[in-house]
Order: structure tokens, then C-alpha cells, then sequence
């Protein structure tokens, strides 16, 4: 093997080549592992709500026919990390790491590309609501209208690491059924 490929391990002990992505490299399991202990925010919410649970929220905004787009969104950062949208905004080589790795997933779990407009648009109402309900305070209006786009009658009450993991791998299971 080249030792000069670049690679991370993964929670199910598989190399995951970020130089050479491909579908079979892909593991359901490493996915929900991963983001269910990825803090959203990079970690400045009130209390550890992770990247899964805000993948499960999405998922269940959602028609069903959606579902599945919407619980997989964010699933390249099960592989990279969750880096924050401003940051993101910075690394134009990270931006397309990330596109190619979900790129990858879309194949293994026959995701619709583009990504579907009702993903990306619950995604950002998801995150209005989000800081509205789990941030301390909003020092200065953010790039989305939180108030216009907040999903008043959403509780969030954040899982552990364990419940988001079970319930996003119980929901991925259903949603493939």
C-alpha cells in the first residue's frame, strides 16, 4: 500500500481515503457514530446538540418522499467535521472535499442531485430555530432572518450522543425499507 495516501480510520476500523473517495468506503454506521458526537455550532450552543439530531429534525420536517435526502444532508461531515458556515466560507478546498465526499454518499444511498430545494430550505429554518432555542443569545443578526424562518412549535431538547446515533440509524433503516 502507498503510505503517502491520506486517509482517516473510522469508527467501524475501515480507511477512509480522502485522496481516492469512492461509495464503497461509505459506512451508515461510521456516518451516525460520527455526527452523533459532532457538536453543531462548533460547539458554542447552550448544551451538546449534535449534527445526527439535527439530521433526524430535518429528516422529520420533511415529506417522506424527502426524508431520506434530508436525514443524509449533512453526512459528509461524519468524514471532515462540521466547520462552521463563515469558516467554510474561507476554505474554498474544504468546500470541495466536502461536495466530493457527499458526492460519494448520494451514490452508496441513491440520494437525489441536486439536493433538493425542501432540504436546504428546512436545513436553514432548522437553523434559525436552532438559535433561537439553543444558542445564549444572538449578539448580532446572522446571515438567515431567525425570526421570519424559526419553527415556532419545535421543541429541541438535545439527546446524548447514544440516543442520537440509535435514533438516526433506526430512522435511516425505516427510510431504506
Amino acid at each position: 500500500m502507498n503510505e503517502d495516501r491520506v486517509w482517516i480510520q473510522t469508527y467501524t476500523g475501515k480507511q477512509f481515503f480522502l485522496d481516492e473517495i469512492t461509495a464503497e468506503q461509505i459506512d451508515i454506521k461510521d456516518i451516525a457514530h460520527a455526527l452523533s458526537l459532532i457538536c453543531r455550532y462548533t460547539g458554542h450552543c447552550a448544551e451538546f446538540y449534535s449534527v445526527a439530531q439535527h439530521s433526524i429534525l430535518v429528516s422529520q420536517q420533511l415529506p417522506d418522499e424527502l426524508k431520506l435526502d434530508g436525514l443524509m444532508h449533512d453526512a459528509a461531515e461524519a468524514y471532515i467535521g462540521d466547520i462552521s458556515t463563515p469558516l467554510k466560507s474561507l476554505l474554498p478546498e474544504y468546500r470541495k472535499l466536502e461536495g466530493k465526499i457527499f458526492m460519494a454518499i448520494a451514490d452508496k444511498f441513491k440520494l437525489r442531485l441536486p439536493e433538493p430545494h425542501d432540504v436546504i430550505l428546512f436545513d436553514r429554518c432548522l437553523c434559525a430555530t436552532e438559535v433561537k432555542k439553543l444558542m445564549k443569545k444572538q449578539v448580532k443578526p446572522w446571515a438567515i432572518d431567525i425570526n421570519k424562518m424559526y419553527i415556532k412549535d419545535l421543541d429541541i431538547i438535545p439527546y446524548s450522543s447514544w440516543t442520537a446515533e440509535f435514533i438516526f440509524l433506526n430512522l435511516f433503516d425505516e427510510l431504506k425499507r
